[in-house]
């Protein structure tokens, strides 16, 4: 048996962590009921969203949102000329 580095050792609870999430999303995607599922809409109220958040989600989920091409643009676009 090789010894193992600190980072080797330390990996392994992550590969464990990370299969067990892989097996819970796939269990969940396997069983999902659109009709169970709760709007959008709802949820984001429910966290308090800014409506102006709210609405820059809705432009990404329709796909009308803009496209930049930087974090600079976006930031620009954002707040404005100062």
């Amino acid at each position: 048996m090789r010894d193992l580095e600190i980072a080797d050792d330390d990996a392994l609870p992550d590969d464990d962590e990370d299969r067990r999430i892989d097996a819970v999303a796939a269990e969940r995607v396997a069983t999902f009921d659109p009709a169970k599922a709760i709007p959008m809409e709802k949820m984001l109220q429910k966290f308090g969203v800014p409506s102006e958040s709210q609405e820059a989600l809705r432009e990404l989920e329709t796909g009308k949102g803009k496209s930049f091409r930087s974090v600079e643009d976006l930031m620009d676009d954002l707040h404005g000329d100062d």
